[in-house]
């Protein structure tokens, strides 16, 4: 049972890649007919989508440099803000104490 579903996961992932494929071409036959063959609209969207797919392709890269950064990042602060010398009143209106 968990090797079908193993298997389902793996066809799925591989269906979502060809669609979203699928759907970057189309993007870009789009920009050529509407633009009537623009180059810089073209070039704009041939790199967009590119990036698209390669962020796509390519996730366990992101998913890598976002645990650098949470392992790499101060786990304390080392400022301390003293709250004591505000006068404001809130809400706004009230007298301060």
């Amino acid at each position: 049972m968990i090797d079908w579903l193993v298997g389902k996961t793996a066809d799925v992932e591989t269906l979502i890649l060809v669609i979203i494929g699928l759907l970057v071409v189309i993007r870009i036959m789009m920009t050529y007919y509407s633009t009537r063959g623009a180059i810089v609209p073209l070039v704009v969207t041939l790199v967009v989508g590119g990036l698209v797919l390669w962020g796509i392709n390519n996730i366990d890269w992101f998913q890598t440099k976002t645990d650098e950064e949470i392992q790499a990042a101060p786990t304390r602060v080392a400022a301390r803000i003293d709250l004591s010398s505000l006068t404001a009143a809130w809400p706004p209106g009230q007298p301060s104490a």
